[in-house]
């Protein structure tokens, strides 16, 4: 699909989700672009079954503009989350970054940033991230059948890093550290209750009982 294409169906999405017709005056001024330029393309994207168009009355998403309208509007925000978070962009320059970069990183790159942030709810804005279609069981980056909180293994068990559902900021330090999902990781020491410490790209790292119920691996044993 085309970029100009990925464009129109992002501003519909974002405009209505989907839910209700959309005038093509209000896309005209969303996109800055000339109505007649709006007319044109909603006639391509009906040909291709992704509106439907009826003149001077609107324009809808079929199920599958919806779809692909949610996939960009997707990749769009997690780019903004993994520029912000893991390449700490100000967060009034990633939306712009973001509308340059989504129309050309694959979804296994999508894929790929969505585990190292743990897979985000929101954009930097507070703005909701569209749902993975494919998390848990679809998406081979997110499979959590065998997942177990780091807090429930015991000394000397040995994991593989898989999500890091903790706080921004506890996420931040350990992916500056190089802890990043699919890290191997050794439990050292734990106090019941407290504290769990494990050896991980060579450093010992100490973290808070409450922290690692949030940090999920894959025992290599599993």
């Amino acid at each position: 699909m085309s970029e100009k294409k990925e464009e129109y169906l992002e501003a519909m999405y974002r405009l209505t989700d989907g839910k209700k017709p959309i005038k093509t005056t209000e896309i005209a001024n969303y996109l800055k672009v000339a109505p007649p330029s709006v007319t044109e393309m909603m006639t391509n994207l009906a040909k291709d079954k992704l509106v439907k168009y009826v003149p001077y009355k609107g324009v809808t998403l079929t199920e599958e503009g919806i779809r692909q309208g949610r996939r960009i509007t997707r990749k769009h925000r997690i780019l903004e989350r993994f520029l912000s978070d893991i390449l700490n962009v100000r967060k009034e320059d990633t939306h712009e970054q973001a509308c340059k970069m989504e129309h050309v990183i694959s979804d296994e790159v999508e894929e790929g940033m969505c585990r190292i942030l743990s897979n985000p709810k929101e954009c930097p804005h507070g703005t909701e991230i569209p749902e993975c279609p494919k998390y848990p069981a679809g998406c081979k980056k997110c499979r959590s059948g065998k997942n177990v909180p780091l807090s429930s293994l015991k000394k000397g068990e040995c994991a593989i890093l898989e999500l890091i559902l903790a706080d921004k900021n506890t996420r931040a330090k350990l992916n500056s550290m190089g802890i990043l999902p699919g890290t191997e990781i050794l439990v050292v020491r734990r106090i019941a209750n407290g504290p769990v410490c494990f050896r991980a790209c060579g450093t010992e790292i100490a973290v808070d009982g409450e922290v690692a119920k949030h940090i999920l691996v894959r025992k290599k044993n599993g």
